[in-house]
């Protein structure tokens, strides 16, 4: 049978536990920067347009040899994989969501499109 006094003490030690946790939590929270969360957004439309454009004025300048399209059409071949290793380190750097934008009617995001563009030389 549990007397009073063993009672107490293990009130007193589950409500230094409680606190111990809440205090952990509570600095986490606050010390620890977290990106959890954060809504990243990219126009794919026009990254995807950005490219056409580029693929376009690659195959239209004059004097443009077999070579040359070869080139290009293995440079387009090339962007799917390198669009793909792009947004994975991006989501994989930020720990965030990544929506196209046009699925994202309100709220607060950080559109990230031009960023994608510079590292994919668009």
């Amino acid at each position: 049978m549990l007397n009073k006094q063993t009672l107490i003490q293990g009130g007193i030690i589950f409500l230094i536990a409680a606190v111990a946790a809440t205090l952990v939590n509570v600095a986490q929270h606050y010390l620890l920067p977290s990106k959890a969360g954060t809504i990243m957004v990219l126009d794919t439309a026009g990254v995807m347009t950005a490219k056409q454009i580029w693929f376009t004025k690659e195959l239209t300048k004059p004097g443009i040899t077999d070579a040359d399209r070869t080139k290009v059409f293995e440079q387009t071949k090339q962007f799917a994989t390198d669009i793909d290793k792009a947004l994975t380190k991006m989501q994989a750097d930020c720990q965030c969501v990544i929506f196209d934008k046009g699925a994202v009617i309100i709220g607060n995001y950080v559109d990230v499109t031009e960023t994608l563009k510079k590292q994919l030389n668009l």
